[in-house]
């Protein structure tokens, strides 16, 4: 469950920071971007969440002893040409990339034009 802790920080940061940027609430925007927004900032902390679930859950895929939690995370970290440390932080982040990855699909979804200022 280690990776799962260390990940749900970033992924909470990373989720407000999305909802606090990209989808914003504005009075002066359309109903239907406003509603689109909630929906995608709703859809940030889902996304964040899940992320969170499945970093614990691959990082014990391998069986959930330190050896082979380790060579889970040094597996991970070989994709970018690292070990178990660059394979933590690949975990950590991964939440962050699914908030933006869901929030977005979810504000598209919702009929979302970023950047329309129509009342």
């Amino acid at each position: 469950m280690g990776p799962a802790v260390l990940a749900a920080g970033p992924a909470y940061a990373g989720a407000k920071i999305i909802n606090d940027t990209l989808f914003k609430d504005k009075p002066e925007l359309s109903s239907e971007e406003r509603d689109a927004r909630s929906a995608a900032r709703t859809a940030t902390g889902i996304g964040a969440a899940a992320g969170v679930a499945g970093a614990g859950a691959i990082t014990v895929a391998g069986g959930a002893s330190g050896a082979a939690i380790m060579g889970t995370l040094a597996s991970i970290g070989s994709v970018v040409g690292g070990g178990a440390i660059a394979g933590t932080a690949l975990v950590a982040i991964a939440p962050v990339a699914a908030a933006g990855v869901v929030g977005w699909g979810v504000y598209k979804l919702f009929g979302g034009k970023r950047g329309d200022n129509k009342k």
